[in-house]
């Protein structure tokens, strides 16, 4: 099973046009902009993507329904998840992927919860890897998903990403 873990793209910052919430920071130009080329790069490198999974807060809805516009037919399937919302509980993400065992998983959520998720899903706690935004891990478990389970196969930062 391959497991995409991606950070949402650039949002705008609280009080912009009328933002007052950390929940309803929408992307700004430059993160709709990065969204459109990880689509791309996500397509030719993660085609068998299957489900998308983000959490609800307004800026990880638009990267993941930014992937999945760009995408084509079949496109995966995109779920609204409470789990992948900050502050969201490891064994509960990994019961929701379990349930999945087999299909290619995409997850758009936050920082420093994805960071925290990628050292916890390769056993490695202190790893030290920070997801840029619209950045992306892909973890690779060989058995059934589970804590210390993967391999990180590669990453995607933001300035890999590049309109070709």
């Amino acid at each position: 099973m391959d497991l995409y873990i991606i950070r949402h793209a650039d949002a705008v910052p609280f009080g912009h046009a009328g933002v007052t919430t950390d929940e309803a920071r929408p992307l700004s130009r430059a993160g709709l902009a990065s969204t459109a080329l990880l689509s791309r790069t996500l397509k030719r490198m993660a085609p068998d993507l299957k489900t998308l999974f983000t959490s609800p807060l307004v800026r990880a809805q638009q990267t993941a329904e930014g992937i999945i516009s760009q995408w084509g037919d079949p496109a995966p399937t995109l779920q609204e998840t409470p789990l992948l919302a900050p502050a969201g509980r490891k064994k509960s993400i990994l019961e929701l992927i379990r349930r999945l065992a087999g299909e290619s998983v995409g997850l758009v959520g936050h920082n420093p919860d994805l960071s925290e998720l990628v050292g916890w899903f390769i056993g490695e706690k202190r790893i030290g890897i920070d997801l840029d935004k619209a950045g992306v891990a892909r973890l690779t478990f060989t058995d059934r998903p589970s804590k210390g389970g993967a391999v990180l196969t590669w990453l995607i930062t933001r300035d890999w990403l590049r309109d070709e």
